[in-house]
């Protein structure tokens, strides 16, 4: 841990986004609550996201915390690839807009359309979106406006 500690401390910049999952947030920083985290994870990032496998995630964007759900599956056949789908398409939907014109919304938004788009990956044993989920979620992407 320290020597991570030490990595991320000799970066002349910060990142301006950063995603991780709880247990990471919980190594990075020493606390196990990831409410807590969010105090010392990263600080200086305009958005911090940390993924809480069926409780949802948290996002602090610009100091402000949000709270999104996870969307309900019923049949949760392997989460194996669902954060990695959350981040890919969390940082797709953002990057409509230039990162210093982001509302609120605009994250709100974008994250409820990554956990929809984790909750299909979860349902089966491949981690990638299939053509048809992917217009799936382009679709409820687009009806969130």
């Amino acid at each position: 841990r320290e020597t991570l500690l030490s990595a991320l401390n000799s970066l002349d910049v910060m990142p301006d986004v950063i995603v991780g999952n709880e247990g990471e947030a919980s190594y990075i920083t020493g606390k196990t609550n990831a409410k807590e985290a969010f105090s010392s994870f990263f600080p200086e990032s305009k958005l911090a996201v940390i993924t809480q496998d069926k409780r949802g995630s948290l996002l602090r964007f610009e100091n402000t915390i949000i709270t999104i759900p996870a969307f309900t599956c019923t049949d949760v056949v392997d989460p194996t690839g669902a954060g990695d789908c959350y981040m890919g398409i969390l940082l797709g939907c953002l990057s409509e807009k230039k990162h210093d014109k982001w509302t609120d919304t605009d994250i709100r938004r974008a994250a409820n359309t990554a956990s929809y788009g984790a909750s299909l990956v979860v349902g089966k044993f491949t981690s990638r979106l299939d053509p048809q989920e992917f217009d799936k979620v382009t679709a409820f992407h687009a009806d969130s406006l």
